[in-house]
């Protein structure tokens, strides 16, 4: 049955191309792709990642108790939910309507092959426009000789930006100081100069994280959107940036905090080439009930009776940030993809970030592709009542949950890991062709369409098994 529907989309992939090429005013096909993680995407620690999420505020939706499904429960048999649940949403099926009415993006049949450029790899103080350029170039460089298609870049590691937004403050990352004006747009360039060596570019968000190892807002600009309102004189708005881990998290239960992220995606989208837009896993910073208490009171007192569990409000949530994005993308451009890099542990994703994946994949509206980090050998001894995580049980796994076929697979790879030693497994240190091995065994299950390898800068390592765990990648690749 998947190989029938799998030369069923060919085919109209194979029209949609037909069709593009004969009228002047059909719009681009594009393929999508993409993920990251801890760093923004930074390494995942052994089972468990951070994560983010939220909802969209436009078309708001309560979801009821029994839309939050499991991970071991087929949500294609539940209803979706559309924009997620927030403190005074009310509850209807309008968003799931709004968000399923949306058709997917077209893609093309050839292997993504992205890599993630963390806002360490974009860290340009006190470099000038011209200096950023020639790294953005050097970068691309790198990456077309190796064999890559596609780049997903930080354009928003900490509710702030890498160009010019009425929503947020330039990163930190550009000049040194948060808030300053660079001078030129760097997302811009970095756009342009995809295109012209033919990589896709997708533009890559943390949506909640705001500091990370610091509470102190003073480190914030002054017209950032958190140190505002914990700074007025408004104290209803104290709550929709909240300090936990030791940071500091904008608040996903807070429906004008969705509105706020939702708005940010729009307007990337409206005016800038992105081929695609990509979001993590950092949802929900912790389990802790007293993060988001008075939101989740407040949902309470007006659901009653019928009220969800926090644990259900708060996958809601989650749910609803992500349809809402999907939906904003697709309102402006249908052919741009959003696509999320998720955890690879899935029970983790569920119970402690507060992720519904399997919803995610089972169902259309909410995604254009998913990236779990499946940053493991094929040694790695540790299961969950899930998951095994050597992996080919891993990409097996992740494989069988995509369920919905409009949803693009990509696996991301985590080179980084090579030359160390990965849960008492030497692995990593004795082999250096894991990657390459990695990608083989993926063009051998037939829902994948490529992989992201984690990160840029280890993909350009001197260190002699990443040098050595690159060859061997790229020999694939050429």
């Amino acid at each position: 049955m998947r190989s029938k529907n799998k030369v069923k989309k060919w085919i109209l992939c194979l029209l949609a191309a037909c069709l593009t090429a004969c009228s002047s005013c059909a719009p681009e096909t594009r393929f999508s792709n993409t993920p990251a993680m801890g760093t923004g995407l930074a390494p995942a620690l052994t089972e468990v990642n951070a994560g983010s999420s939220s909802q969209a505020v436009t078309e708001e939706v309560e979801p009821t108790a029994e839309t939050a499904s499991s991970p071991t429960t087929s949500a294609a048999s539940k209803a979706t939910t559309g924009a997620g649940a927030s403190a005074g949403a009310t509850t209807s099926s309008s968003t799931t309507q709004a968000a399923t009415a949306v058709q997917p993006a077209v893609t093309d049949a050839r292997e993504f092959r992205g890599a993630w450029l963390t806002y360490m790899d974009l860290s340009f103080q006190g470099k000038t426009e011209a200096q950023f350029q020639a790294k953005i170039d050097e970068m691309y460089d790198a990456l077309l000789d190796m064999g890559f298609n596609a780049v997903v870049a930080h354009v928003r590691p900490f509710a702030d930006s890498y160009y010019p937004s009425q929503y947020f403050p330039f990163s930190k990352y550009l000049t040194g100081t948060q808030g300053k004006d660079p001078g030129y747009d760097p997302l811009e360039y970095m756009v342009s100069a995809a295109k012209k060596r033919g990589l896709e570019f997708h533009a890559w968000l943390n949506p909640f994280r705001v500091l990370a190892g610091s509470t102190d807002l003073n480190m914030l600009s002054k017209n950032h959107p958190a140190r505002l309102w914990r700074t007025d004189q408004d104290t209803g708005n104290d709550e929709w940036a909240v300090n936990a881990n030791g940071g500091i998290y904008l608040n996903p239960g807070i429906p004008e905090v969705q509105k706020l992220i939702i708005d940010g995606v729009r307007e990337i989208v409206e005016n800038y080439d992105v081929d695609g837009v990509h979001i993590d896993d950092y949802f929900y910073p912790t389990t802790d009930e007293a993060f988001d208490r008075k939101a989740y009171e407040a949902y309470q007192k007006k659901a009653g009776a019928g009220a969800m569990s926090l644990g259900d409000w708060r996958r809601a949530n989650v749910s609803g940030l992500v349809a809402g994005i999907y939906r904003a993308v697709k309102q402006i451009n249908s052919n741009v993809v959003f696509g999320v890099s998720p955890a690879a542990n899935n029970l983790t994703n569920f119970e402690k970030l507060y992720a519904d994946i399997k919803r995610w994949v089972s169902s259309k509206g909410y995604l254009d592709y998913i990236a779990p980090q499946c940053y493991f050998g094929f040694e790695y001894d540790y299961k969950t009542s899930l998951q095994a995580f050597d992996f080919v049980s891993l990409a097996r796994y992740w494989s069988e949950l995509v369920e919905e076929e409009s949803v693009q697979l990509y696996y991301g790879l985590g080179i980084y890991k090579s030359g160390e030693t990965d849960r008492n497994s030497n692995e990593w240190i004795e082999h250096t062709d894991i990657i390459a091995r990695q990608v083989e065994h993926i063009r051998g299950i037939e829902n994948a369409s490529g992989f992201i390898v984690y990160s840029y800068r280890e993909l350009t390592g001197s260190g002699k098994s990443l040098v050595q765990e690159r060859e061997n990648l790229v020999k694939l690749l050429r």
